[in-house]
């Protein structure tokens, strides 16, 4: 079993012993803050910022994406300019590509009202999508 930590020595009148009993206080790190309020804080900061950016986005893309291939489509991210979205399957990119291309992209462009869109960056990923299969 351990002993319980020693008591704080009484203050004593020597200056030298006061002077080191007050270094010790500002210089011993201090313990490590292991509360999870910093990171939460953060984050929540970091997703409105990301909703204040694609919120407007989000709601265009799914006025211009057809229905048929707006669940397998997911906005990935926004950044200088170009939006990255993540395309479920290889099929499906390849025929949102073509649609792009068939002048919705440059639509998308001029719909938004930020501006600052350039491009679409389309790219495959795994896209939480209903299961569009029949099952067998």
């Amino acid at each position: 079993m351990h002993s319980p930590a020693p008591p704080d020595p009484p203050e004593s009148p020597d200056p030298r012993q006061q002077y080191l009993d007050r270094l010790r206080q500002w210089r011993n790190r201090k313990e490590a803050d292991l509360s999870l309020e910093k990171v939460t804080r953060n984050m929540g900061k970091q997703l409105e910022r990301l909703q204040k950016q694609m919120g407007p986005m989000a709601e265009l893309w799914e006025q211009i994406v057809p229905p048929s291939l707006l669940p397998f489509t997911r906005l990935e991210g926004f950044a200088r300019g170009v939006l990255t979205v993540g395309v479920q399957g290889s099929s499906r990119l390849f025929e949102l590509d073509r649609f792009l291309r068939q002048g919705k992209e440059r639509e998308l462009i001029q719909r938004f009202k930020a501006g600052s869109l350039r491009r679409v960056k389309l790219q495959l990923a795994a896209v939480d999508a209903p299961n569009d299969l029949p099952a067998s």
